[in-house]
């Protein structure tokens, strides 16, 4: 929701740019200013650079802000992931893969965290992880499988890539 908004203002933005632009190209046509037909070109051929560097300004200031912002949440985030890992962990250990045991994962603590700290796709996941191993089991090949999912989507939260490589890795670990 927060990037349409920043779309549709940016977009009134260089909309009212755009309308400025105009009536000053307007302005210079007219003849009565005295200025000959080159100078009335260039100096509207400027202003539309002049706008759109403004323009191409602003937005890389917005862009440097919003890594300012992840690059202060990434020792969070990485510590929120490695714990929300080891609960799971723990919680793995306590049953045998042998048994079948439906368990209701109930780590409030860590949803808590997860929804002030986390992406969306992670939450989500999350959300899924616990509700296939509440319905399925624990050491189910859907519980493996979100659980894979889990971890690369928090790697692509922390600003890792997740390429062929790594996820043959991972399905790797949990095999």
């Amino acid at each position: 929701m927060r990037s349409f908004i920043q779309m549709l203002l940016a977009l009134l933005t260089l909309t009212g740019m755009t309308w400025a632009v105009w009536q000053g190209y307007l302005l210079l046509r007219q003849e009565q200013l005295g200025l000959p037909d080159g100078m009335r070109s260039a100096v509207i051929v400027f202003a539309i650079l002049a706008i759109i560097c403004t323009f191409m300004i602003a937005n890389a200031i917005g862009n440097h802000s919003s890594r300012i912002f992840k690059g202060h949440q990434l020792p969070y985030r990485t510590a929120l992931y490695e714990k929300c890992l080891v609960e799971w962990q723990a919680v793995l250990d306590e049953f045998e893969e042998d048994q079948d045991v439906k368990v209701d994962l109930r780590l409030r603590e860590l949803e808590g965290r997860l929804a002030l700290q986390a992406s969306p796709k992670v939450i989500k996941l999350f959300r899924e992880m616990q509700r296939a191993a509440g319905a399925e089991g624990l050491h189910t090949a859907i519980s493996a499988d979100l659980m894979q999912r889990l971890i690369l989507a928090m790697r692509e939260d922390l600003g890792q890539e997740s390429d062929y490589f790594v996820r043959k890795e991972i399905q790797q670990l949990f095999k």
